[in-house]
C-alpha cells in the first residue's frame, strides 16, 4: 500500500491521510479475523497495543513534523530505503533463526 501511494502524485499530507484512512477502515475486519483464528490471545495483544498508544502518538507526531519539513522529494527515497531494509530483513530472517 505504501509503495502504491508513493507511486501517486500525492503530497506528503495527502499520502499520510490516505494511508491512515485505509488502515483504520480495515481495523475491525482484521480484528475479527484474527480473533476467529487465534482466540483470546488477540485480546491480550490488543490490550498491550492500547498501552503503547502514548508512545505511538509521540513518535507519529515527531515523524509527521519531520516528514513535513523534508518534503516529498526527500521523503520518498527514505521511505523506499526503509521498506527495502524491512523486506530484506523479512526475507533473510529464516536463515538466521
Amino acid at each position: 500500500m505504501v509503495l502504491w501511494v508513493h507511486g501517486q502524485r500525492y503530497s506528503a499530507d495527502h499520502a499520510r491521510a490516505f494511508l491512515f484512512s485505509m488502515f483504520i477502515s480495515n481495523y475491525l475486519p482484521q480484528m475479527v479475523l484474527l480473533y476467529s483464528r487465534f482466540g483470546e490471545r488477540v485480546l491480550e495483544a490488543a490490550g498491550t497495543a492500547l498501552l503503547s498508544i502514548p508512545t505511538v502518538l509521540l513518535a507519529a507526531n515527531i515523524g509527521t513534523h519531520l516528514g513535513s519539513k523534508l518534503g516529498n522529494q526527500r521523503l520518498k527515497p527514505i521511505t523506499y530505503a526503509f521498506l527495502t531494509l524491512l523486506a530484506l530483513r523479512s526475507l533473510l530472517a529464516p536463515f538466521f533463526a
